[in-house]
């Protein structure tokens, strides 16, 4: 009858043990913060965002046919961790919208942010050419 509560308090006292250190060791890996150069990977994602919408000519099709669901689809395709925010301005009016995209999954804004402004030319039919501005704002999505 001794040894099984020998056993028994052994027992418990080995799993009072594991259970403190598995407590301290989540409690201090939560204090581990997460930094990077998080700002220059955000700028480096919203440049090459904006490059590959410009070269495929989704931008100037956007502008071109008054429809932004080339542009929503391709930035919902994006990695989900982080968030993109696109807006077209004309050139002769920067500050009022003409277009604008944010990433279905992600709520505007963020304290951590990057954004890229990118000047691209839109032809219509007659030959004449119009300047707009792309402005993409990324940020992670937590």
């Amino acid at each position: 009858m001794k040894k099984g509560i020998v056993i028994s308090l052994d027992a418990m006292m080995a799993l009072f043990i594991m259970l403190t250190m598995l407590s301290l060791a989540t409690f201090y890996l939560g204090q581990v913060s997460y930094e990077e150069n998080s700002n220059s990977s955000l700028r480096e994602s919203a440049m090459d965002t904006l490059n590959v919408l410009e070269k495929n000519g989704n931008l100037e099709y956007a502008v071109q046919n008054d429809k932004v669901n080339v542009l929503r689809q391709y930035i919902n395709k994006l990695p989900n961790s982080l968030c993109f925010d696109l807006t077209i301005y004309s050139a002769t009016d920067s500050e009022n919208a003409l277009y604008a995209v944010v990433k279905g999954t992600c709520k505007k804004g963020s304290e951590d942010s990057a954004t890229i402004n990118r000047s691209f030319l839109v032809k219509d039919i007659s030959g004449n050419a119009d300047f707009y501005i792309a402005r993409m704002s990324v940020w992670r999505n937590f």
